[in-house]
């Protein structure tokens, strides 16, 4: 007579577990459908800068630029819309940190920029080299003061530094877009549907 209580009781442990373990998963692809619901998405934003040398004749650059905010700091994964001396230069595909470019290793497709001008080491140009604009440390070395070099628009697009480094001048990065960020109460909800099935399941099995 025992075996047979026995018998049914662990047929429904068995499939109270079962449900359990469906009901889990069920919330744990809410959770997941709400980080595919909010992907994270590169900010856009503008860097600007104007070079006071030359006396009388002051370089200017922009280009709006591509990337990933982690606090004040920013991975720059792209560029468009650059601008020397006011000459567009749309074919510009070149992008890498100063320290790639000048001694390595190379990271092409990223440089680093900052809200504060805390960090700021990236280089744009040509895919040949032949123009180049950099903002970064002193001879690549990470911890030396931040410069600015450039070469290959004299005289054609007015000055450059012909590859010297000088002073940083009036370097300004502002965000032109935020990224979507997923509201709180969206996860919650979401949250609270997984669980809503667990805990019905749960009652239905009592």
């Amino acid at each position: 007579m025992l075996v047979w209580l026995l018998f049914p009781m662990r047929f429904f442990v068995s499939k109270a577990i079962m449900s359990l373990k469906t009901s889990l998963a069920g919330a744990t692809a809410a959770i997941g459908l709400t980080a595919l619901a909010y992907p994270a998405q590169a900010a856009l934003y503008n860097l600007t800068y104007t070079h006071g040398t030359p006396v009388g004749n002051p370089i200017t650059f922009s280009a709006k630029l591509t990337g990933t905010a982690s606090g004040q700091v920013i991975t720059v994964t792209g560029f468009s819309d650059a601008k020397y001396n006011g000459f567009s230069f749309p074919s510009w595909t070149y992008l890498d940190t100063y320290t790639g470019y000048l001694v390595g290793p190379s990271t092409p497709g990223s440089g680093v920029v900052s809200l504060d001008n805390s960090v700021t080491n990236i280089t744009f140009g040509t895919a040949d080299f032949s123009q180049i604009v950099a903002f970064g440390p002193a001879g690549g070395t990470v911890g030396n003061s931040v410069i600015f070099t450039s070469f290959g628009f004299d005289p054609t697009f007015g000055a450059d530094t012909n590859s010297g480094e000088e002073t940083l001048g009036t370097l300004t990065v502002t965000e032109i877009s935020q990224q979507p960020i997923p509201e709180p109460s969206a996860v919650v909800a979401l949250l609270g549907l997984g669980l809503g099935a667990l805990a019905s399941k749960v009652r239905k099995q009592g």
